[in-house]
């Protein structure tokens, strides 16, 4: 009984922790007094979808557990780096890319079945992603000129997380685990929108208006599904 109990309040902690992601999102975007403090709100937000991840694994810990908590954690410190200073944000991005490749190889290697019988319709959705990214860069006129070409090796790896956690969340909802299927579909949706956002914040001229907060309302609810995920599998 004492165990079940644990586990039980482990796994209230868990989701405590992935609505607070979402409610400090709110506050330090529109908030004054949070919008004061920007860096260090954001990373409230962050430390939240980590510990949501921390509590997850405590339900459920193993492989996967260690492998998304290891992604959450890089991810944590890209967020650090991409706003600390300008001449941080390349580190920032590469502990994003090292967090997307965490996040690959786990969805492909840790999770099961083998998703190579689907490997035709990875191709088929990527290059439909690639297709609206190309439409997406010229409708907000995004251009990645001199060192920031690297964000185009950077888009391909985001697109094939995207891929992967999509294909591998839409099996899981097929086969009857509708919350980890969920949870990993609309995390790298979200987070694909996010970056799309983030890219016309930087690079490009945005029709919409404060991209910034598109950024932040897609990317932390995001990060805070695939923590989630952990309690799932």
């Amino acid at each position: 009984m004492a165990d079940i109990a644990i586990r039980n309040a482990f796994e209230f902690f868990s989701y405590s922790f992935a609505v607070i992601t979402v409610i400090m999102t709110v506050l330090y975007q529109f908030v004054p007094f949070f919008r004061k403090k920007l860096l260090l709100s954001k990373m409230l937000s962050s430390a939240s979808f980590f510990l949501t991840g921390i509590f997850a694994a405590a339900v459920h810990p193993g492989t996967y557990a260690f492998c998304m908590l290891a992604a959450l954690f890089l991810c944590l410190l890209g967020d650090f780096f991409l706003d600390y200073k300008k001449k941080t944000f390349f580190i920032g991005v590469s502990f994003f890319s090292l967090g997307h490749i965490i996040y690959i190889t786990t969805f492909l290697k840790v999770c099961a079945p083998s998703l190579m019988p689907n490997i035709v319709h990875m191709v088929i959705l990527f290059f439909i992603v690639v297709l609206m990214g190309i439409v997406h860069i010229k409708m907000d006129k995004i251009r990645f000129e001199g060192k920031n070409k690297v964000m185009y090796l950077y888009s391909l790896l985001l697109i094939v997380s995207f891929v992967v956690a999509a294909t591998r969340g839409i099996t899981l909802a097929i086969s009857g685990n509708m919350p980890f299927g969920l949870s990993l579909a609309l995390g790298g949706g979200m987070f694909m929108i996010s970056d799309a956002f983030l890219a016309s914040q930087l690079y490009g001229v945005p029709k919409l208006r404060r991209t910034d907060a598109g950024v932040a309302l897609f990317y932390f609810p995001a990060q805070a599904l695939f923590a989630l995920s952990i309690i799932f599998h």
